[in-house]
Parts: C-alpha cells; structure tokens; sequence
C-alpha cells in the first residue's frame, strides 16, 4: 500500500517535472523569435544610417564642389 502511494506521488512530481521542461522550452522559443527579429530590425536600422550617411556624405560633396 505504501510502495503505491510512493509510486503515484512520484507518477505525479514526474508529471510536474515533465509539464515545467515543456514550458521552459516554449519559453525559449519565444524568446529565441523576439531575439531573431530585434536582429532583423536592427540590420534594418544599420541599413537605413548608413544609407542615411551617404546621403549626407554625397550633399556635403556636392555642396562643396
């Protein structure tokens, strides 16, 4: 009786463990997509100074030629 009760809390606590990996694991994937796309937004903001920057680069050329 004793060895059942053992066995079906540890059933339990397994079942609990089990529950906790798999959310640890949809955590990580949310933040491995919000990670991907601050990566993506921040070579957009790369892309868009340094296009800015030539641009300015090219007024002053052209200001002072």
């Amino acid at each position: 009786m004793h060895a059942a009760s053992t066995d079906a809390r540890l059933d339990a606590l397994g079942e609990k463990i089990d529950d906790l990996a798999r959310s640890i694991d949809k955590r990580f994937e949310q933040v491995d997509k919000r990670f991907e796309s601050l990566e993506s937004r921040f070579h957009q903001l790369q892309i868009t100074l340094v296009g800015g920057l030539l641009a300015m680069v090219a007024v002053l050329l052209t200001a002072h030629l």
